[in-house]
Formats: structure tokens, sequence, C-alpha cells
């Protein structure tokens, strides 16, 4: 469980990168 969700933040922060924006993990309220 702790794996997938390290690679699925890493991957998320990749395609971010790729496409220009910031990914935020932040809690929203």
């Amino acid at each position: 469980m702790a794996d997938q969700l390290w690679i699925g933040r890493f991957l998320l922060h990749r395609t971010a990168e790729d496409f220009g924006i910031i990914a935020s993990l932040d809690p929203k309220p």
C-alpha cells in the first residue's frame, strides 16, 4: 500500500513537471 502511494505521488509530480504545473498534496479545507 505504501509503495503504491509513493509511486502515485512520484508519477503525479513527474507528469506535473512535464506540463509546467505545480502538484500540491496539501489537504484542502
